[in-house]
């Protein structure tokens, strides 16, 4: 698929370390990303911070030699990152009612089947993967009607 940059606004912005070449993702991606950092902004005032998103295969192996928890690039535990359809938001430096309201919500929205989502301690992140059906899920559930 096509990919498309990164939201880099009040809603979300990227990490300082992030390289630009790397600030892209799935449009459905996007689209999820800008709806839960606008969230996130109403309630805490400030935006989300997205430390990773696409990965080429290259650049997740030389990851794999720095960072224990780097997932391989071949097999069934494969890193997403290079799909586009997979970003680490953040949480080093958020207080704990922003941490914990990410949990929940992105535990919420796990349970519903929008995203797989697993909170990383040593890269204090949230590695999330959005499923192309959670953008309809999320409109509907706003809409109070069925996708």
């Amino acid at each position: 698929g096509s990919f498309s940059c990164l939201p880099n606004n009040r809603y979300v912005r990227w990490h300082k370390r992030l390289p630009g070449a790397y600030a892209y993702c799935l449009p459905h991606v996007n689209q999820w990303l800008l709806s839960l950092g606008k969230d996130f902004r109403k309630e805490f005032g400030k935006p989300l911070t997205i430390s990773s998103a696409i990965r080429p295969k290259s650049y997740q192996e030389k990851l794999g030699l720095r960072n224990a928890n780097a997932a391989p690039t071949e097999g069934p535990f494969a890193s997403t990152h290079s799909t586009g359809a997979t970003i680490d938001i953040g949480y080093k430096g958020l207080k704990g009612k922003e941490v914990t309201w990410l949990e929940k919500t992105l535990s919420a929205m796990e349970s519903r089947g929008e995203i797989q989502a697993t909170k990383e301690r040593y890269q204090a992140c949230f590695h999330v993967m959005i499923y192309p059906s959670a953008t309809k899920l999320a409109e509907a559930k706003k809409n109070n009607t069925t996708p």
